[in-house]
């Protein structure tokens, strides 16, 4: 019996020591400067049976299904050392730029879109309004690419844009 009361006695202690308030104090420390700075990321590479291209260190490959008619999809999304909520989105598909619906969406909207001409069977739309948008379609064939990359706020896409279409290839 005497037992039972010590348990129950230090059950009871133990609670009442977990319930109450913490008491300390907390002293701060000062940091060093590292003397080190964290190298940017690495551009990484993709590549599969229709195209290839290099994309900025800060994105990653996230897994995408192949919707009905898709030949290839690739979607980038930052990855934790880069908070922007970059998005890179590539598609390629059978079709034409004549009678693709992104770019007549596009077409239609200027109050929106600005298109730009690129290089050889290349056109460009940048968006600004609600984030930036910047999406290429690219034709090859019978084939036609869409490269499309955005981003919330006010982060200029220019550069990591520059990047991915200087580098895409048709194989």
């Amino acid at each position: 019996m005497i037992i039972i009361v010590v348990i129950v006695g230090g059950i009871i202690g133990i609670i009442k020591i977990l319930n109450s308030p913490a008491v300390g104090t907390v002293i701060p420390t000062a940091t060093q400067p590292s003397s080190t700075t964290v190298a940017p990321n690495k551009p990484g590479n993709y590549f599969d049976k229709y195209i290839s291209f290099t994309y900025p260190g800060n994105l990653e490959v996230i897994p995408s299904q192949k919707g009905t008619g898709y030949l290839d999809v690739v979607n980038l999304y930052s990855n934790n050392t880069d908070h922007n909520n970059e998005h890179l989105a590539v598609a390629v598909v059978h079709g034409a730029i004549a009678n693709d619906s992104g770019i007549s969406y596009r077409r239609a909207h200027t109050e929106l879109y600005k298109e730009q001409p690129g290089s050889s069977g290349t056109i460009i739309f940048t968006k600004t309004d609600n984030g930036n948008e910047k999406t290429a379609f690219m034709t090859h064939g019978d084939l036609l690419a869409s490269v499309s990359l955005t981003v919330p706020g006010s982060k200029d896409l220019s550069s990591d844009f520059a990047t991915i279409l200087n580098s895409f290839l048709w194989k």
